[in-house]
């Protein structure tokens, strides 16, 4: 069922082309009962000044302003496209339409992570705020627009007060991004029978799947968050 949802703050990201911004943002019905997130749950979002031309995004986590599961909820978004454009120009007040759409995003803590652009939410949703995961042994291939961006928007993952034992491959390009992931695998860096999760675009996913598959990993080992959007 479609909601109204009320921006309460717009953070802007690093300078850059096309930045991205973390906003937060409520439900307008004073008697919403707050959702128990979970990474990869989706918001299917449209704005008023383009009806009909949705987009999805991963929530990013909970309030942690209050450290509580409250009705208030973090998304990462690009400023590109019709939708992204129009939610990184909303100011606090301003209002748009979201559906829940549920989902379920929890990488084992030996999982292979990818991900693309504002694809990096379910993982700053899992690192941040979920102390099961303060001992997660990964390797993270993560492609921004700039290193600074991502360190800001997500972080170094330290969750809690345990140690996550971790390494991230940083590429500003995905030409490098698909770079990095064909050389680990034939290099060996790790053994591709771990879980592999990839976020993104449906774009990226199916690039991203298509040369993991041609690698040799098997498909029944990834497990994808999609960002589904109309064409914009």
């Amino acid at each position: 069922m479609k909601k109204e949802f009320e921006v309460i703050r717009n953070v802007r990201g690093v300078r850059g082309y096309r930045p991205l911004h973390l906003l937060y943002v409520k439900e307008t019905d004073p008697n919403a009962e707050p959702i128990i997130h979970k990474p990869g749950e989706l918001l299917d979002i449209e704005v008023p000044n383009a009806p009909g031309r949705n987009r999805q995004y991963s929530f990013a986590g909970w309030d942690r302003v209050s450290q509580s599961f409250t009705s208030v909820y973090e998304l990462i978004v690009r400023d590109a496209g019709v939708v992204g454009s129009s939610l990184c120009k909303m100011i606090d007040g301003d209002v748009f339409y979201g559906e829940y759409i549920g989902g379920m995003f929890l990488p084992r803590p030996d999982g292979i992570l990818f991900s693309s652009g504002s694809g990096m939410a379910p993982f700053r949703a899992l690192f941040s705020n979920y102390s099961d995961y303060d001992n997660f042994e990964c390797l993270y291939f993560c492609n921004v627009d700039s290193k600074d961006e991502k360190r800001e928007i997500i972080g170094d993952f330290h969750a809690g007060d345990g140690v996550v034992d971790h390494h991230t491959i940083e590429t500003e390009s995905l030409d490098e991004h698909y770079k990095a992931i064909t050389n680990a695998i034939r290099k060996g860096r790790y053994n591709i029978e771990r879980p592999h999760y990839v976020c993104g675009s449906s774009r990226y996913v199916t690039e991203t799947c298509s040369l993991l598959v041609e690698e040799g990993v098997d498909p029944l080992n990834i497990e994808t968050d999609i960002y589904a959007a109309a064409p914009d």
